[in-house]
């Protein structure tokens, strides 16, 4: 959802039970004991960070879009029972406490130019992907060690090296394109995680 206040990144969840979220940390009740459960704050706080890298590398003239205007937010629809404390965003049961919260941001004042509002359902709508947007048959992205990422793309070095570039581009560390010596006609980079 997008408008004034900026761009909700809304991270909807329809788990039925007991839930209790402290710290991002996310434990279910199963019977009588906590299980720790992936963490739907912690997923929507690698949606933003993939989203703002998405939008640096649309190169819109509007792209100046201020990073606290990307608001991430969950919405946990079907429990029972739901606790939380510490989350880095926050956690509503209902649409109606999310318009709510989405009410009080508009009086908190507009971060949003009337031309950001404008230009990203366009780019939204008109996003594809890398694969089609730089013409190679196949890309792989695949982990290689606990810090490294290796993304492999089969098609020209040319348009391997476009890929690169994007990357550069939205502040990623990575290597130089290589040739694959394994796999006629593939060729990869690599790139340095963030903790």
């Amino acid at each position: 959802m997008m408008g004034p206040p900026g761009i909700f990144l809304v991270e909807t969840k329809a788990w039925e039970g007991v839930y209790i979220g402290f710290n991002d940390r996310w434990k279910r009740k199963e019977g009588d004991k906590w299980v720790l459960c992936k963490s739907p704050t912690q997923q929507n706080k690698y949606h933003k960070i993939a989203f703002t890298k998405w939008l640096k590398g649309l190169n819109l003239d509007v792209k100046m879009i201020p990073e606290d205007a990307i608001i991430p937010v969950v919405m946990m629809t079907k429990c029972k029972w739901l606790k939380t404390k510490d989350c880095s965003m926050p956690i509503f049961k209902s649409g109606l406490e999310l318009s709510l919260y989405m009410r009080t941001m508009m009086k908190k004042g507009e971060r949003l130019t009337c031309e950001q509002i404008e230009a990203g359902p366009q780019a939204i709508e008109e996003a594809e992907p890398v694969a089609m947007k730089y013409k190679v048959e196949e890309i792989e992205v695949k982990k290689i060690k606990e810090r490294k990422e290796c993304i492999r793309v089969k098609g020209r070095r040319e348009k391997e090296e476009q890929i690169r570039q994007l990357y550069v581009y939205i502040g990623e560390m990575v290597s130089e394109v290589y040739k694959d010596k394994l796999a006629e006609g593939w060729w990869y980079f690599t790139k340095l995680l963030k903790i």
